[in-house]
């Protein structure tokens, strides 16, 4: 399970993809179970479904905005994550690959996260 410097780290990444959702970033994810995930880790911006909307329909909503990439690091969301990347020059990949980087071995969704903060949460108290 992840140590006590690379929850730290995860907090860290949770809290700026925050701060860049409330400055007016555009968050796209994959689907629903998504977007419940990132409101319960607090991120009160504008969220896009790309299950729920076409790509075309996505990238001309976003257009000229900055856009946070967060679809889940499985294939699946790498694919997807890589062709997004192509149609807009202004998508931000940083917290993407951090958080695919700190938890990777661990979980594969987004949709994941708020559990992994919880048991880590609990795990590390103490410490912290």
């Amino acid at each position: 399970m992840l140590g006590l410097r690379e929850f730290e780290r995860l907090l860290r990444v949770v809290e700026e993809l925050k701060t860049r959702s409330s400055c007016g970033a555009v968050v796209v994810v994959e689907g629903r179970r998504d977007v419940a995930a990132l409101r319960n880790l607090g991120v009160e911006g504008e969220i896009i479904e790309v299950s729920a909307t076409p790509i075309s329909a996505v990238v001309d909503a976003i257009r000229g905005r900055e856009v946070i990439i967060l679809t889940d690091w499985d294939s699946r969301g790498r694919v997807m994550k890589d062709r997004l990347s192509s149609l807009l020059r202004n998508a931000n990949l940083e917290i993407w690959n951090e958080l695919s980087s700190i938890t990777g071995r661990y979980i594969h969704s987004v949709e994941e996260l708020p559990g992994l903060i919880e048991t880590l949460y609990g795990l590390h108290k103490k410490r912290m």
